[in-house]
């Protein structure tokens, strides 16, 4: 069974009896403590060969060199090792700062003990679930959300997945994690024979024999696992389970794509997480614009750089922006950023369908630039360009 290494740099003995009382304890944590002296603690005294899973860090207040060697580490490092800092003096900058640096969280003294073997127990779970879904043919997981409700990350993902399968012939699972209001299931016209909720609600039977017996066929050959859409459905899910359902069903399929719901719970940042790319879907107005930008502010500091978020700049129209595409990526600071441009008529009437954008319509400029994105993605699943067939193609085979 896969261990996580933790290794704490502590300044004072109370500080070390916390963390030893707390973690020494739990199952599956290799816990190293170091006692550093009230000079203050550092990082560079790991060297980047023995870089751990998790590093906490008590500093002396306000000490510069420490919250240098902080970022240092997490700019080098920051998707090898998940730091914790504490300090019984810290002030407001300080904190923002180190958050900004990417610090998974900043813990006030005494420290709330069971808050971090909450947060240490969940790294685990990650990194076994992510570890496991590397032991075979693992496909690609890639997440829609919504930086503002509303702003058609559902209608995405839906029709993405759609030609990613039938265009693209790829192995593809279109996952809804819209638990109360899910809508991927009405918008292809399918009567879903298992859901989400069952795989969670039996966490120790989730494999890829079970969670692929769960999935609905599209004609298309997608293949799509369900939302409940209840509104009486709890949004406290098992951040493992989820992991591992989406791991399980990744081991199967070329791609995995998932509908992401706007609600931040430890079960969808651990989703976030394992996404590569998240697919943050905007429109360029400045109200949406302010969510997305807090959206990838916060980012590092849930264990996820922003270098795997690409931006869907969704309903683009000339006529309507009140935010131009170069204001955009200067606002967001990214330049992945993909335009679909805006036909309403058209997505309505496939929604009221359940049919997918393209079948109802081959020649709109939605239809094409979902196409583009689908190809996009398509040529991330295995490194090379991909082109969609032509028309021609398409209908004779030729």
């Amino acid at each position: 069974m896969t261990d996580l290494n933790v290794v704490a740099l502590v300044i004072q003995e109370p500080t070390a009896h916390q963390l030893t009382a707390s973690l020494g304890r739990i199952e599956g944590v290799v816990f190293d403590l170091r006692m550093l002296g009230e000079e203050g603690a550092s990082l560079s005294s790991i060297g980047v060969t023995e870089l751990p899973d998790v590093v906490i860090l008590e500093i002396n207040g306000h000490r510069e060199e420490d919250i240098a060697e902080i970022e240092r580490i997490l700019g080098e490092h920051g998707e090898q090792v998940t730091v914790f800092v504490t300090s019984k003096d810290s002030d407001i900058k300080v904190i923002r700062r180190l958050m900004r640096a990417g610090v998974r969280d900043v813990l006030p003294q005494p420290i709330q003990t069971q808050e971090l073997v909450i947060d240490i127990s969940r790294i685990l779970a990650e990194k076994r679930a992510r570890l496991a879904g590397q032991g075979g043919a693992h496909g690609r997981i890639v997440s829609f959300l919504n930086a503002k409700g509303g702003s058609g990350g559902s209608t995405l993902a839906v029709n993405v997945a759609y030609e990613l399968a039938s265009r693209f012939d790829l192995k593809v699972a279109l996952v809804d994690l819209d638990l109360q209001f899910g809508v991927v299931a009405h918008y292809l016209d399918l009567k879903p024979r298992g859901t989400v909720l069952d795989a969670l609600a039996n966490p120790d039977r989730i494999d890829p024999m079970f969670v692929k017996a769960l999935l609905t066929p599209h004609e298309s050959g997608l293949h799509v696992l369900a939302s409940p859409a209840d509104t009486s459905t709890s949004l406290d899910a098992s951040p493992e389970a989820m992991v591992d359902m989406l791991q399980s069903l990744a081991s199967g399929m070329d791609i995995v794509i998932v509908d992401l719901p706007r609600v931040y719970m430890p079960w969808t940042l651990a989703v976030a997480r394992l996404s590569s790319p998240l697919m943050l879907v905007v429109q360029n107005t400045l109200a949406t614009l302010r969510d997305a930008r807090m959206i990838l502010d916060v980012l590092p500091r849930l264990g996820m750089t922003t270098e795997r978020v690409e931006v869907v700049n969704n309903r683009e129209t000339v006529e309507s922006a009140s935010v131009s595409l170069d204001r955009l990526r200067e606002t967001l600071k990214c330049d992945r950023v993909h335009k679909v441009r805006s036909d309403f008529d058209l997505a309505v009437r496939s929604q009221d369908l359940g049919m997918p954008l393209s079948k109802a319509s081959e020649r709109s400029d939605l239809t094409k630039d979902v196409v583009a994105l689908a190809e996009h993605l398509a040529a991330l699943c295995d490194g090379r360009e991909r082109k969609a067939p032509g028309l021609l193609k398409r209908f004779f085979n030729i």
